[in-house]
């Protein structure tokens, strides 16, 4: 357009917040409902509009489709991913200098476990709660590591019907408590494909990521 005009570069919000988690966090299926990227934005994601309420920006973000705490149908977890992402920073020159997480937000939002209970190449592998909690416990002191003194807010539940995971997420973050890793909040939240939320894949569309948004 002739009127065209570039503006100046709004001034970034205070408070941040940074996110973990999988296709859910992804934003996957959000737009026109398919599974590619293209049909992802996380900006509209759960989170995001959880920070946008809140007047802060997401920071830091790490989230990958069909990622778990112990299993993935791509042959690694999360846990493995930070691992990764701690390695290579590509803000630096530095060969593989560790990535300094150091946007210091003021919480930090935990979406995972929905992929643990979920089949891969036609095959179902049940959660075994003594491996999830132990993987669940080493990725929640990980992130607390790289985040001291932050809050954790664990939302979880909404691609789950059923209990395969909310149990053993529970215990894990009981036995946390007890071990003295403490401010960390569970949020369960209502199944998007109950409410018939849906969109690729049975992900939440954009009106489930909005409910739950809002609950948080």
């Amino acid at each position: 357009s002739e009127n065209a005009q570039i503006l100046e570069k709004p001034t970034a919000p205070e408070r941040k917040i940074a996110v973990f988690g999988d296709s859910i966090s992804e934003g996957m299926g959000i737009l026109n409902g398919g599974g590619l990227p293209m049909n992802e934005d996380p900006t509209l994601s759960y989170a995001s509009l959880a920070a946008d309420a809140f007047g802060a920006e997401v920071s830091d973000a790490v989230a990958e489709g069909g990622i778990g705490v112990t299993v993935c149908g791509k042959g690694y977890t999360i846990g493995e991913v930070l691992d990764y992402v701690d390695y290579h920073n590509l803000g630096t020159e530095a060969e593989n200098a560790l990535y300094s997480f150091d946007s210091n937000p003021d919480a930090v939002v935990l979406n995972i476990g929905t992929n643990d209970g979920a089949s891969w190449n036609n095959t179902y592998r049940p959660i075994v709660p003594s491996e999830f909690v132990a993987g669940l416990k080493s990725l929640i002191k990980k992130i607390r590591s790289k985040y001291p003194e932050k809050p954790i807010f664990y939302v979880y539940g909404m691609m789950e019907i059923g209990d395969y995971a909310k149990s053993s997420i529970e215990l894990a973050l009981a036995e946390l408590q007890a071990e003295g890793v403490t401010d960390i909040y569970f949020i369960p939240v209502s199944c998007t494909k109950a409410n018939g939320e849906i969109s690729y894949a049975a992900h939440p569309n954009a009106l489930g990521h909005s409910r739950v948004s809002k609950h948080l």
